[in-house]
């Protein structure tokens, strides 16, 4: 388990608060934009840099005031910082030899280590001769050798093609649902955030958000911010919510208040949406007209966006309908959710 506790960090102009608890066997995601704290987070738990107040434990141990070489914990790096003099097998064994580990027992680690991160047979090969997939495995399998009791990754796929990025996703969740090891990943992809997550937090300007499982994150998110952060939403104000059929609310709609009328205060997510033909009803009744401006297309579905009553919406629907054309729009009942 990792804990922080009370933990601030001031930058100047900047400041990270963070309470946080990861789980024994916990993926948790740290998710937002550039600047929102997500690397200080890492490099505060691994010792990189020293909190200006709050405590921070690995395992039950205090480990704020030790240095790097004594928590514990492995750390892969954004750019992987791999030696590229040594060979896969020298790079993995570095940091047993730094602990002086016995030879005989730094070879058996780094087999079993190898067998893992299904690099078998490349122990002599030079880093500089493999993919940037295979070296972000090289990174792993080092940051773990020293079996740390924590594992930190920050951005491990950023540099790796779009191509190779899924299959690298799958190694990180078998080696980590293997090892039932506490990580904290970062990450600036939705797709990373939303796929690997056992607990998903979503930062901004120095602060923890919210935090949650994905599926709870996305469908019901408590702020605009973290809405629009997750992926494509519809978004309404109080206005609109009355003209839009009552069923389609997770709610009873608001009774308004002092502020922002025109602040949005619900979101519906594209892939909710349904078309249905002319004189069809919806799942559960009432459905919105409108005509179709854009297609974009992705394949399995493709993303409309629909000219209606209440302006432009998103739409995820199966490819078959054109610009230009009319459909109807319907939503199950709870559709929509109101934020808060």
């Amino acid at each position: 388990m990792i804990e922080l506790r009370g933990i601030r960090r001031d930058y100047g102009n900047f400041s990270l608060t963070a309470d946080l608890q990861i789980d024994a066997h916990e993926l948790l995601t740290l998710f937002g934009e550039s600047g929102s704290g997500k690397t200080t987070i890492l490099r505060l738990i691994a010792g990189f840099e020293r909190p200006d107040s709050g405590q921070i434990l690995v395992g039950g141990r205090a480990v704020t005031g030790l240095p790097p070489e004594r928590r514990e914990i492995g750390y892969v790096f954004q750019d992987y910082t791999l030696f590229p003099h040594l060979s896969v097998g020298k790079n993995i064994a570095y940091g047993l030899r730094v602990q002086k580990v016995p030879a005989e027992a730094r070879v058996r680690r780094v087999r079993e280590l190898l067998d893992l991160t299904e690099l078998a047979g490349f122990e002599d090969r030079a880093v500089s001769t493999l993919s940037g997939g295979e070296q972000q495995r090289v990174a792993l399998a080092r940051a773990l050798a020293p079996s740390p009791k924590a594992l930190l990754l920050d951005e491990p796929f950023s540099a790796i093609d779009t191509e190779r990025r899924g299959s690298l996703r799958r190694h990180l969740l078998n080696i980590q649902r293997t090892l039932q090891i506490p990580t904290v990943f970062v990450t600036h992809s939705r797709t990373e955030a939303l796929y690997l997550s056992d607990r998903l937090v979503i930062m901004r300007d120095g602060a923890i958000v919210e935090s949650g499982v994905p599926r709870d994150i996305y469908e019901r998110p408590k702020t605009l911010y973290t809405a629009r952060f997750t992926g494509s939403a519809n978004t309404f104000t109080h206005e609109k919510l009355k003209r839009l059929p009552e069923h389609w609310l997770d709610g009873p709609v608001p009774t308004e208040g002092t502020g922002d009328q025109d602040a949005p205060i619900a979101v519906l997510r594209p892939e909710k949406f349904e078309f249905t033909g002319p004189g069809q009803s919806g799942p559960d009744g009432g459905c919105l007209e409108g005509q179709i401006r854009h297609v974009g297309y992705f394949g399995s579905y493709c993303l409309y966006i629909v000219e209606t009553e209440l302006g432009e919406l998103d739409v995820q629907e199966e490819p078959g309908c054109s610009i230009g054309q009319t459909v109807r729009l319907c939503c199950p009942a709870g559709s929509i959710h109101l934020l808060g």
